[in-house]
């Protein structure tokens, strides 16, 4: 009977440490059913974000065949959208694409500008995407510019910077290349080398080789202009 208090006392904590326990794990399965509702609403956002962001979204096509050496790449576009069958994607059932006027009968005109070929006709082009991209961000709908001529990302930055002009951009140029050619630099004299040259506005004179005729330049400074007179 002596040791009954100890052991009466050793009975009393342990069933204070379960209770304890208990409370924790009762604890611990509240905090999971919280975050478990946590996740899931946050999927339904995602969701409806996604849904939104989606709705917001225009499919810009530039079938440009002007600035690259070869042709062909004006077909990049329709082979992206077969290529998707094999898939089974239904991206492009999605949105109804908003088709960019191109200038590709200069190319039965003859080129005329050995320092920058058929810098007329890119001239063109490159406005028509300018006007395109800046009219959509605009809206604040979301374009995805489709184009195999790489002229064509000048006129993309260009108008995403002309819609919000007092907006730092920011490009990450994923390519084999700088695409900082310009009339005074080019070895090929195609355009689709020039394109970031165009959007900093530089002539890279200090790498000069060649001398463009006087109209060449006059398109050159004409395309560096578009958006404004400011570097993109």
């Amino acid at each position: 009977m002596r040791y009954w208090p100890i052991v009466s006392g050793k009975v009393l904590w342990l069933d204070r440490k379960l209770e304890g326990m208990k409370r924790f794990f009762s604890g611990i399965a509240k905090l999971y059913s919280i975050f478990a509702q946590l996740f899931c609403s946050l999927k339904q956002l995602k969701t409806q974000i996604f849904q939104g962001v989606m709705r917001n979204i225009n499919l810009v096509e530039v079938k440009s065949e002007l600035a690259a050496g070869t042709r062909g790449a004006s077909l990049g576009i329709d082979a992206l959208k077969i290529a998707s069958l094999d898939k089974a994607s239904n991206f492009f059932t999605e949105f109804e694409p908003i088709h960019v006027q191109d200038a590709n009968s200069y190319l039965w005109r003859g080129n005329n500008f050995p320092h920058a070929k058929y810098i007329d006709g890119v001239y063109e082009v490159l406005k028509n995407v300018y006007n395109t991209i800046e009219s959509l961000r605009l809206k604040k709908i979301f374009p995805i510019v489709l184009a195999g001529d790489h002229s064509t990302a000048a006129g993309t930055i260009m108008g995403i910077k002309a819609a919000d002009p007092e907006k730092r951009l920011g490009v990450i140029w994923i390519d084999a290349h700088a695409d900082l050619h310009t009339p005074y630099t080019t070895p090929s004299g195609n355009m689709h080398g020039m394109p970031l040259a165009m959007c900093i506005q530089t002539d890279n004179l200090e790498a000069k080789v060649n001398d463009p005729s006087p109209e060449t330049l006059l398109y050159w400074e004409k395309i560096k202009k578009i958006g404004g007179e400011a570097r993109k």
